[in-house]
């Protein structure tokens, strides 16, 4: 088994006028399960909300429980050409 734990994922894209920009930023995340620990719940929109700290103390990763096929997506909203992911 295995637990995810993302600081960020930046899904740089081609918009308006041509100019680059995180396409994930701020949309819909979601994951498998969410793991929580002394009132600290790793929530999937940590992983696009712009902080690329990673501390899980400071409430900057998202996290999942151990389990057999750990998974995280996010919903772009539309159809872009992508440029660069980075997690």
């Amino acid at each position: 088994t295995t637990m995810l734990n993302m600081a960020e994922v930046q899904v740089n894209g081609l918009g308006v006028f041509g100019f680059s920009s995180n396409r994930a930023l701020v949309r819909s995340a979601s994951q498998s399960s969410t793991y929580c620990a002394l009132l600290n719940c790793g929530n999937a929109s940590r992983a696009v909300d712009g902080i690329t700290g990673g501390s899980w103390t400071l409430l900057q990763s998202q996290r999942t429980t151990s389990q057999a096929q750990p998974w995280w997506e996010v919903d772009l909203g539309a159809n872009y050409g992508l440029e660069q992911i980075r997690i």
